[in-house]
């Protein structure tokens, strides 16, 4: 009779399963540490001098923006709420760089985000220090810079999606990512660059000029986000870019092309999320009819071998 070992396996002579070894580090200590040394240091100084050049100096951030009033000046009010919710979850990514335990967000903190987002928070406080002494040709180089940097963190973060076991990473690094690139896309660049042209509004005149550079640049980055929503099915794109929309069209006197552009966003962004719904579920459909044909199929050829079966068998008895 053969005998069994009951023995526990020798790892020397006989290799444990593959799913029972530790998954291989895909993050540089060396990177790692660095980013949790400089994120929350960026961010101290990214905070530290939007805070003081909007609260300590006058005039501040929110004073210029008043005094150099464009079609495109948004609400400040809409505006600040929408940069302390950003920077509150600039805080949150800060902890998880520093608390984050699993191999997945390390990834994504270090090889999807990266060194890009604490450079742009340096250029963020230098953008603010331009801004305040009216610097705006500075101003615009520096939001460009941090619109170009982002945008190569938003297409880098594609290939490190979150999962429903990781809701912090999407909460806390996509988020903002996304939302600090759209308002930077949305309305932030197209504002300073009119400024800095010295294309300002003007009330005795009733607004005559530049109204339809106003409407392409509030038009042509809601279509670019609307191909954004559409390709990536992007919920946090469409909340943001409608809010900076909205933010525009609340701050008057605005000509009437500027308010038509806002309104055309109101529509395109919301479609782009419908139509990219619409095509999932047809997808979807499509696909559960193809598996119930397959299965109807594989039932008919069941019952036509059955049958032929049975009728060999009648024809033996």
């Amino acid at each position: 009779m053969p005998t069994y070992s009951t023995a526990p396996p020798d790892p020397e002579r006989e290799p444990l399963a593959p799913d029972l070894y530790p998954p291989p580090p895909t993050v540089s200590r060396d990177k790692l540490l660095r980013m949790r040394i400089l994120t929350p240091l960026s961010v101290l100084l990214s905070l530290g001098a939007n805070l003081v050049c909007a609260l300590a100096i006058r005039p501040g951030l929110g004073d210029i923006n008043k005094d150099y009033y464009t079609h495109l000046t948004p609400s400040n009010s809409m505006l600040a709420m929408y940069w302390i919710v950003l920077y509150s979850l600039h805080i949150g990514f800060c902890f998880l760089v520093v608390a984050g335990r699993k191999e997945e967000t390390k990834d994504a903190v270090v090889n999807g985000v990266g060194m890009r987002f604490i450079i742009a928070h340096w250029v963020q406080a230098i953008w603010a220090i331009f801004w305040t002494v009216r610097v705006f040709w500075g101003s615009v180089a520096c939001l460009s810079l941090n619109a170009l940097l982002l945008l190569t963190i938003y297409l880098t973060l594609i290939r490190h999606k979150p999962s429903r076991s990781r809701p912090l990473d999407y909460i806390f690094i996509h988020a903002p990512v996304r939302m600090w690139l759209v308002v930077l896309v949305a309305i932030d660049i197209q504002h300073a660059v009119f400024v800095a042209l010295d294309w300002l509004s003007d009330r005795a005149t009733g607004y005559p000029h530049h109204q339809w550079p106003a409407f392409g640049l509030i038009l042509g980055p809601a279509a670019l986000g609307a191909v954004f929503i559409l390709l990536n099915k992007d919920f946090i794109w469409l909340i943001a870019h409608l809010w900076i929309v909205i933010a525009v069209f609340i701050r008057r006197p605005k000509p009437f092309p500027v308010m038509l552009a806002c309104i055309a966003s109101f529509v395109i962004l919301p479609g782009a999320l419908v139509v990219r719904l619409a095509w999932d579920w047809w997808r979807s459909n499509r696909r559960q009819g193809r598996i119930r044909l397959e299965e109807e199929a594989r039932e008919r050829a069941g019952y036509v071998d059955r049958e032929e079966e049975r009728i060999r068998r009648g024809g033996r008895d």
